[in-house]
Parts: C-alpha cells; sequence; structure tokens
C-alpha cells in the first residue's frame, strides 16, 4: 500500500511513497537495501532540516543501508527559495553519499504542482516514478494507516491524507527524464 506523505511528513513503506502535491516542495526518497522505500515531502527552508532529520532517523529504524537516493519536483521553483539545501545538502543531512537521481516535474509543466509516485523495483532495480500534473489528479480522502507514517508536527498516528483514485491514469517516467548528482 502507497503512503502518502504531505508537507513535512516522513515515511517508510515495503512498495511506494507518494507526493501528492509538489509544487514548491520537494520529495526526497531513499531506497533502501532491503528494497524497501523511505522518504520526506519537503516544503520550507525553516522546516527543511528538522523533517530531513525526522527521515534520517526514520531510517536508522531500518535494518539496511541505503542504496539510492531520489530527488523529485520543480526544482527550479524548489531551489530559488530562501534558506533550501542543495542536493548535497540535502544528502548530507540524511548521511548519504553517492548518485543522486533528480527528476524536474517542471519539464511537463505543471500549473498547480505535480503528483510524484516513486515505486521501489526491489533491492537492485531502479525504481519507477509515476507522475501527473496536480490539476489533473482525482484525489480521494483516505485515513492513514499509524504504520510507516511520521509527521514531525504531528508525530505518529492516524489522520486523513489523500490518495490517488483508480481512474486516474498516470505517466511513468523513462531513464531519459533522470538527471543523475554524484555527492
Amino acid at each position: 500500500m502507497t503512503v502518502y506523505l504531505d508537507e513535512d511528513d516522513v515515511g517508510h513503506d515495503s512498495h511506494s511513497i507518494a507526493y501528492p502535491h509538489l509544487l514548491l516542495c520537494m520529495g526526497v526518497t531513499v531506497i533502501m537495501g532491503d528494497g524497501s522505500i523511505a522518504g520526506a515531502h519537503i516544503s520550507t527552508g525553516d522546516t527543511e532540516k528538522k523533517t530531513l532529520s525526522k527521515l534520517a532517523e526514520l531510517m536508522t529504524l531500518i535494518p539496511a543501508t541505503t542504496r539510492q537516493m531520489l530527488l523529485t519536483g520543480n526544482f527550479e521553483i524548489h531551489f530559488g527559495m530562501e534558506d533550501i539545501c542543495s542536493p548535497a545538502e540535502k544528502a548530507g543531512e540524511i548521511g548519504y553519499k553517492g548518485k543522486i537521481l533528480c527528476f524536474d516535474t517542471s519539464a511537463f509543466k505543471p500549473k498547480d504542482g505535480a503528483f510524484v509516485r516513486v515505486i521501489t523495483n526491489g533491492q537492485v532495480n531502479n525504481p519507477t516514478i509515476e507522475f501527473k500534473r496536480n490539476e489533473k489528479v482525482t484525489y480521494a480522502t483516505t485515513a492513514s494507516s499509524p504504520m510507516g507514517h511520521f509527521s514531525p508536527n504531528r508525530g505518529i498516528g492516524f489522520r486523513v491524507g489523500h490518495a490517488l483514485k483508480g481512474s486516474s491514469s498516470i505517466n511513468v517516467a523513462s531513464p531519459e527524464d533522470l538527471n543523475v548528482i554524484e555527492v
């Protein structure tokens, strides 16, 4: 089941993590050595380091090393904001060294941000990145599970969130859509 992360939330799942509305925000996702996935929905510079710290804390609870890091969002808007960490600084905040896969949502020109879901494909393969312009997404309201979801503002617990309705079609990023940064 997909874990949906709103602003400043972190989470972990065995299959996928979704970021419902990346406009100013950035999805920071890590694929763990056991094939599971963890992530953080970074919003603004004043909460970024706290949220990345919670992701780093969550990663210590997973009995596997970090295999891969991904950044998803509108790079021009996000990195143009005040007090935002660079990709290398984001990696440093969670203790990651290696290649960072980057998916810049500005390439498909969303008017109101983007929906992005990252699906792990196991311990070896690159993840699948699904995306759609937010203005074309149909959301359903759901209650999230207390397992695998942590909000630095609200802690672990049930809450109402977003879910992509089954009738919404989705796009899949190709390898050509990704840039790689080495840190």
